[in-house]
């Protein structure tokens, strides 16, 4: 329950969050999230306080709710700080190093968790330090952080924001609407929510088979720097070769491969070829992560980058809910072939999904030109109608 109120918690919330980076920018966006998070932290703490009897689990509850509202704010924002920030030379590099942050965290969550908690009072001793690091960050980013650079390094960073509840309305209907948008979207979903759910229910698949708290955490934890090696390495390479297609269809077919050597090396006293299995897993896993947003900012454009990163993952938080929740209930002599096939067959059609995308790299093909959307039709922003002319 505790981990599913995170992706509880994204879905009705990120459009207000998407919105509010667009308008306000990246400083406010992620100080509040920062905010959000540090507040999270103590309230969790307070949980842990001797004496507050049922109220525990509330206050950590609420805890998690906060972190969860937190997120819709900076999961999104890799896109978006990419495009502000950096040349379209090193853009999909800076989106996918972004975008490794949250993975990052939950690696080191995991594994020092069991390191540091070792009997229930300990727990306490946890949570100080994580509101302790959680102040530190909101400090650093409210004292220098920035929205945007004086001069934009690209010609569609100077691209103008919609500004209006109603532009963005019609942007977000217009995104609906877009079939490879869609198409895209859903075979994120099938994609992160498969590999999300694979994190999550690690526990319940592993220690039937007599493997401990810290050995389950060692092994989400390499997966996840694993990602953060291969997020680093791709990203400078579709940089180059601006193939974004075919780099998502070659980290989804790593991320099936890995869950089938997962799943078959899935045994007692197998820690050693466990943890390679996990490391190709997070290899190919992480870096659909990144590629998934990018593809959706260049097939949208001038949709702002939040706006279609945010639904991208509020459909994969849909679909990680639901898998997870079949995966827990099942029985643990039926639990480890039900989740390969579940969670398998979820990335077989996310791959056959994609075979269908049709969609043009509309940003690419406008810095191609030098010129913006508004320079080529004298629009602005808010009358520009999304996609017009475009599937």
């Amino acid at each position: 329950m505790l981990s599913s109120i995170f992706m509880i918690v994204f879905v009705p919330v990120w459009p207000l969050a998407s919105w509010f980076l667009d308008v306000k920018g990246l400083y406010w966006g992620l100080t509040i999230s920062a905010t959000l998070n540090a507040v999270a932290a103590c309230t969790k703490l307070l949980g842990c306080v001797p004496g507050m009897g049922d109220f525990s689990f509330w206050w950590v509850m609420a805890g998690q709710a906060l972190a969860g509202i937190s997120q819709t704010f900076f999961m999104g924002a890799p896109p978006q700080l990419a495009a502000s920030w950096f040349p379209v030379k090193e853009r999909t590099a800076a989106t996918s190093i972004g975008s490794l942050a949250n993975p990052v965290g939950i690696g080191l969550g995991t594994y020092m968790a069991p390191c540091i908690v070792k009997v229930p009072d300990d727990m306490f001793t946890f949570l100080a330090i994580q509101a302790a690091i959680m102040s530190v960050v909101l400090v650093v980013v409210a004292l220098l952080l920035r929205s945007r650079p004086k001069t934009p390094p690209s010609p569609t960073t100077s691209q103008a924001q919609e500004t209006s509840v109603k532009a963005y309305l019609i942007s977000l209907k217009g995104l609906i609407l877009h079939k490879d948008f869609m198409l895209l979207a859903t075979s994120c979903m099938l994609t992160l929510g498969a590999y999300w759910a694979v994190l999550s229910l690690s526990s319940s698949l592993l220690m039937p088979f007599g493997y401990t708290d810290t050995q389950i955490g060692f092994l989400v934890c390499t997966a996840l720097m694993s990602g953060v090696l291969s997020c680093t390495l791709f990203g400078v390479l579709l940089d180059r070769f601006r193939t974004y297609r075919y780099f998502t269809f070659m980290a989804m077919l790593g991320t099936l491969a890995g869950f089938v050597t997962l799943f078959a090396a899935i045994r007692r006293n197998n820690l050693f070829c466990l943890t390679w299995c996990w490391a190709l897993t997070g290899w190919f896993g992480t870096t659909a992560f990144a590629f998934f947003l990018e593809l959706g900012v260049e097939c949208t454009y001038p949709t702002p980058e939040t706006m279609s990163a945010n639904l991208q993952l509020s459909l994969a938080q849909l679909s990680g809910i639901a898998f997870i929740s079949i995966g827990s209930v099942v029985k643990d002599n039926n639990r480890l072939i039900v989740s390969f096939s579940m969670l398998a067959g979820s990335l077989v059609a996310a791959i056959l999904l994609l075979c269908l995308f049709r969609g043009s790299y509309r940003r690419l093909q406008i810095e191609r030109d030098g010129s913006t959307v508004a320079e080529r039709d004298g629009s602005t922003a808010a009358e520009r109608e999304p996609f017009a002319g475009v599937n």
